[in-house]
């Protein structure tokens, strides 16, 4: 399906990419995310039961970066699970890893549009303000779609088309999202809407740009 959609990150964009985390930004990360309120909001996410972690044994959190979804996964997700956190960035995963005292999940450095997993291979995957980086977000779903089991959870955090989120868009080189559209495209790729609410309070009271939703694979 990704070979069909015919839009593999190019060499340019993914070397910005990698070149804004790999900086001064990336190493920024974490303070920005404590003080949009967003590592206390994922926190609730998994603390709360919005993303159900029970039953999931294999889980790949895309897009790991300071680790904001790793560290509460590592800490709410099932003792004997095991959890995969990837990155562009080999400098974000190193910063990660320096925030993990305890257990440790496994690190690698891979693209969303290459998972490096065979089909229909995981239980669970979080993706954190990934897709906004991707020429075509489509490319970045069918591909994990394609190594999500059925029934295999996914947890989308994206960034929201608002006066806000396109100056954070502008900050970090990457695009906003349309709610619906991205829905529709999930629908496509067998995912099924669950669940969705706004990723922090402060947020939802000035329009702000972060949504969490779960969506689920279809077992056809």
């Amino acid at each position: 399906m990704v070979d069909q959609l015919q839009s593999i990150l190019p060499a340019a964009q993914r070397a910005r990419t990698r070149t804004i985390y790999d900086g001064t930004r990336g190493a920024l990360l974490a303070t920005a995310s404590a003080l949009s309120g967003n590592w206390t909001s994922a926190e609730r996410l998994f603390s709360q039961g919005f993303f159900e972690l029970n039953g999931l044994q294999t889980i790949l959190d895309i897009g790991g970066g300071a680790g904001q979804l790793t560290i509460p996964l590592l800490r709410y997700a099932d003792p004997s699970a095991e959890v995969l956190c990837s990155d562009l960035s080999l400098n974000m995963l190193q910063r990660a890893k320096a925030r993990m005292c305890n257990h440790m999940p496994h690190f690698l450095s891979c693209d969303v549009e290459r998972l490096p997993f065979g089909t229909e291979t995981i239980d669970g995957v979080t993706c954190g303000f990934v897709l906004e980086h991707l020429s075509n977000p489509d490319v970045g779903l069918a591909e994990i779609s394609r190594v999500m089991r059925p029934d295999a959870r996914l947890l989308l955090l994206i960034l929201l088309d608002s006066l806000q989120s396109r100056i954070t868009a502008k900050l970090w080189h990457c695009r906003t999202l349309e709610r619906n559209q991205l829905v529709s495209s999930c629908n496509r790729f067998g995912l099924a809407l669950q669940r969705q609410m706004p990723l922090n309070g402060w947020q939802r009271m000035v329009r702000g740009a972060g949504l969490a939703i779960v969506f689920q694979k279809r077992d056809y």
